[in-house]
């Protein structure tokens, strides 16, 4: 859904938590229920801050990076596609990056020691809706 400032607001499950390097929650039951692809990929982590990234933390999508923000190969999973990370939690394809090709899940953390803690992870993601934002 988007509000009247144009920006997108999503509606979180119940006891949602916002990631961390540290939190591994589990999938929530609606999440199980809904119809979704799943697919076997590489999960990094990165910050505003990474080397190459100027630090303002603009996405592809012009949206501001936070807790929740993916940057993906659109070709693979299209931007605006709502995804569910094991250890992550729920993450929005918003941004992509030169690093990013092929199955690869590039999630946004604040600090860069949780980035870092993340590392180089194989998880089966949950693409929960399509990039347009409707549900598949």
């Amino acid at each position: 859904m988007v509000n009247s400032k144009n920006r997108l607001l999503l509606t979180l499950p119940a006891g949602f938590v916002f990631p961390s390097a540290s939190a591994a929650p589990a999938v929530p039951p609606r999440v199980q229920e809904r119809q979704s692809i799943t697919m076997e990929v590489l999960t990094t982590g990165y910050t505003a801050h990474d080397l190459g990234e100027d630090g303002k933390g603009i996405t592809f999508t012009g949206t501001r990076a936070r807790p929740g923000v993916a940057a993906v190969d659109p070709k693979v999973i299209p931007l605006g596609a709502l995804l569910w990370v094991p250890g992550y939690g729920l993450a929005r394809a918003e941004d992509t990056g030169g690093a990013v090709q092929g199955k690869h899940v590039d999630l946004f953390f604040l600090d860069r020691k949780d980035a870092l803690a993340w590392g180089r992870r194989t998880e089966t993601v949950i693409i929960l809706r399509s990039g347009n934002g409707k549900d598949q």
